[in-house]
């Protein structure tokens, strides 16, 4: 999927693990270039070379595959109603 200037997503998930081993960070970090979603990484585990470019992101959740999906969902909906109460907050 490509994204573009118009903002209209509330959350990203990227997999480090895609075709190209960047492919998954460069998604992230566009994304936050264009609006501050929350980010959450797949992985099958992290990297010593990309834990600094995970931390330097912002990652909010770092999720190691196998994830079970309810668990996944569960994480994902706390992350988006922490994100909404605190922009209710503001």
């Amino acid at each position: 999927a490509k994204l573009d200037q118009r903002p209209g997503f509330d959350l990203v998930i990227a997999d480090l693990n895609m075709e190209d081993a960047n492919v998954g960070l460069e998604v992230a970090k566009h994304a936050k270039s264009l609006t501050d979603p929350p980010i959450v990484i797949l992985s099958t585990g992290s990297t010593e070379a990309e834990i600094p470019e995970i931390e330097e992101l912002g990652v909010d959740m770092v999720s190691i595959k196998p994830a079970e999906i309810s668990t996944l969902k569960a994480n994902v909906a706390n992350l988006l109603a922490q994100r909404r109460k605190g922009r209710g907050a503001a």
